[in-house]
């Protein structure tokens, strides 16, 4: 069983948000609605919010004290916004990083 678009949160608000906010070193790949995914996957009305990013910093600098405060910052940033909409038994959201190539 498929959400009415009505009913989901505004995918291109959250994007828009999360590329202003944007760290530096992130770039945003994607942001999606992805339903069923997960352990919940047997409940037919199940949705997580999917942000999708690269993280472009030296990879010696990933997990230092400020590459984790930015990221902290970001998130929160973005997941107040949905959630003054949308509580936490509505709706997931998961950070996905990706590696640059690169790596």
């Amino acid at each position: 069983m498929n959400i009415p678009k009505s009913e989901l949160p505004d995918i291109d608000r959250i994007a828009n948000l999360a590329r202003r906010t944007l760290p530096e070193h992130y770039r945003l790949l994607d942001v999606r609605c992805d339903y069923g995914s997960g352990a919940w996957a047997k409940l037919p009305d199940d949705f997580e919010i999917v942000i999708e990013y690269e993280n472009l910093h030296d990879p010696a600098l990933a997990g230092s004290m400020d590459d984790i405060e930015m990221h902290q910052a970001w998130a929160n940033l973005l997941l107040n916004t949905i959630r003054a909409e949308w509580p936490p038994s509505t709706v997931r959201i998961a950070f996905c990083e990706k590696l640059t190539a690169s790596d």
